[in-house]
């Protein structure tokens, strides 16, 4: 999935995967995928004068789902790119969903 762009239809914004994701499974790349929707959908909301920005944009973020921590970030206004991906040790102790 490296190098897959989603674009999405409300707020202009694309999601971008930088980095291989094939030893993810399956059913956490589409909750990964939607979860990354909704925080596009939200940055989408902020305006653009806004000092969030200056944070979001300058920092790695990350993102815990069933077990995987993905690394993601906001190169420029309007893109979430996912930049790694790496399974968390014994799950980190967060509950398995598939």
């Amino acid at each position: 999935m490296s190098g897959v762009l989603q674009s999405l239809p409300r707020g202009g914004w694309t999601i971008r995967y930088d980095c291989p994701l094939r030893d993810v499974p399956p059913p956490l790349l589409v909750e990964l995928s939607a979860q990354l929707r909704a925080i596009a959908e939200e940055l989408a909301a902020i305006d653009g004068a806004s000092s969030v920005w200056n944070i979001v944009c300058s920092d790695e973020l990350h993102l815990a789902v069933g077990g995987w921590r993905f690394a993601y970030c906001v190169p420029c206004r309007g893109v979430v790119a996912v930049c790694g991906a790496h399974p968390i040790p014994d799950g980190g102790g967060l509950p398995r969903r598939a």
